[in-house]
């Protein structure tokens, strides 16, 4: 084990507003390369016209619902990780992250020929017959190197239970890097349109594992998996703790593509580009937000495993402040900017006479972004309690409050749209947010009567 890595390790288990802000500052610049990347995305795929901006925003959730796989498996990961290594129990840190790493393999294999079968229903069922080709286009390549994008993800939690954030920082970055790098050679210079988009983002995440590795084989980490054989023990809790995530992930993807759907049919499919690529400035905010709920998992996991809970009271109050301060100058700075911020959307001649609606649809957006982060902070400290399935049950009850309102106004007016979208996000807010502290709260006094007794 390297010295660097020693030091990540003590510092994950060290001061709690520290910690946090170690860790989270190396995953708030990894994510922003990762937005980044998808606003140069979105540009590109934009100079190809409408129909493959609105073919993009359709199809993307079937990336995303595989995307989730891994990431739901790593978050489980780093929060068993780090509860092992908090009590000096190296080895089995190790086997967790190994069977994490050979659960992600066997749901991508899984999901490959699943996706490809059920490709063409699922446009169809988005309402997207019109630009059919356009999506199969972007997605095919995505889902046929599926594999490095779920494992991807896993990789990044595994590094995080340990405390390297740097690290994460330097293989998320990466493969950003990558897809900016190879997305104008591949849809312009090599003529390979939206394919080579999706070709482009999935060779990036091969990058990613591919760093990982390397790190592993040379024993720069805390942790080296190694082949020890099958532990139905060790199975068994990573997929306890990764599941729920995973599940969590999927369905709010899947709520996406109905919410696509409710949209397409009350609308038409540019108001889904309104809705899709004016997102990417909230999934920008929830840069900070990301960051810190994944450096919180695995620090605030530590501190309860020693049964610490004032120092995970200390980095959950300090990260959920960080949240909504540092994303309500952002919201105000989109709000006064929106006309500005819109541009790299609609640069292109075909665009650019919707630029008004793009900008309209950022303002409102800006309403619920300040507290938006705190859906992140709420199920990070659910997580690292080990009630994932509460954090399930919230996101489940946010998206079908969504589609239940989106069902009754997407008829209406594409301004009713947006405005379902800011109510159901303001209640998403409260629904993660206000369990996870109520829970906290009895799991502090029970605590204090067990010491009591």
């Amino acid at each position: 084990m390297g010295a660097s890595a020693e030091k990540d390790l003590g510092t994950m288990l060290g001061d709690p507003r520290k910690a946090v802000r170690a860790m989270s500052v190396p995953l708030i610049v990894s994510y922003i390369v990762v937005q980044a990347n998808s606003f140069a995305d979105a540009s590109w795929c934009s100079g190809l016209g409408i129909d493959a901006s609105s073919a993009v925003a359709a199809i993307c959730p079937i990336y995303w619902i595989l995307n989730g796989f891994g990431t739901g498996i790593g978050v489980g990961a780093s929060a068993v990780i780090s509860r092992r290594l908090a009590l000096d129990m190296k080895g089995r840190a190790e086997s967790a992250a190994m069977h994490a790493i050979l659960l992600s393999i066997l749901i991508s294999l899984v999901s490959l020929p699943i996706m490809l079968l059920l490709l063409d229903p699922c446009i169809s069922w988005l309402g997207a017959d019109d630009i059919r080709a356009e999506c199969q286009d972007y997605i095919l390549p995505v889902i046929l190197l599926c594999p490095f994008n779920v494992l991807c993800g896993t990789l990044a939690g595994t590094l995080r239970g340990e405390g390297a954030a740097k690290k994460t920082m330097l293989m998320t970055s990466a493969a950003a890097i990558t897809n900016m790098v190879m997305d104008p050679i591949l849809i312009y210079t090599l003529d390979m349109g939206l394919f080579g988009a999706g070709l482009a983002t999935a060779v990036s995440s091969g990058v990613s594992c591919a760093m990982c590795a390397f790190w592993y084989l040379r024993g720069s980490l805390v942790l080296r998996p190694r082949r020890t054989g099958f532990s139905k023990a060790d199975a068994y809790e990573v997929m306890l703790a990764g599941a729920p995530r995973s599940a969590e992930y999927f369905m709010v993807y899947l709520m996406a593509m109905i919410q696509r759907v409710l949209i397409i049919a009350g609308t038409d499919t540019t108001t889904v580009a309104y809705y899709s690529m004016t997102w990417m400035y909230v999934s920008l905010a929830q840069v900070i937000s990301m960051a810190v709920g994944a450096a919180l998992v695995p620090i605030c996991s530590a501190a309860l495993a020693r049964k610490d809970t004032a120092k995970a009271d200390v980095a959950f109050r300090y990260a959920s402040r960080i949240c909504v301060i540092s994303m309500a100058v952002i919201g105000i700075a989109l709000f006064v900017g929106a006309e500005y911020a819109v541009m790299p959307f609609t640069y292109s001649e075909s665009m650019a006479p919707l630029r008004p609606e793009f900008a309209w649809a950022l303002r409102v957006y800006c309403t619920f972004i300040p507290v938006i982060g705190l859906i992140d902070t709420g199920s990070s400290l659910l997580q690292a309690m080990g009630k994932p399935n509460i954090s399930l049950t919230s996101s489940f009850v946010r998206n079908v409050i969504i589609i239940v309102l989106l069902a009754i106004c997407a008829g209406v007016s594409v301004h009713a749209v947006f405005y379902t979208l800011a109510v159901s996000e303001l209640l998403g807010a409260a629904l993660m947010f206000v369990p996870a502290w109520l829970l906290f709260e009895e799991y502090k006094r029970a605590g204090r009567l067990r010491r009591r007794a």
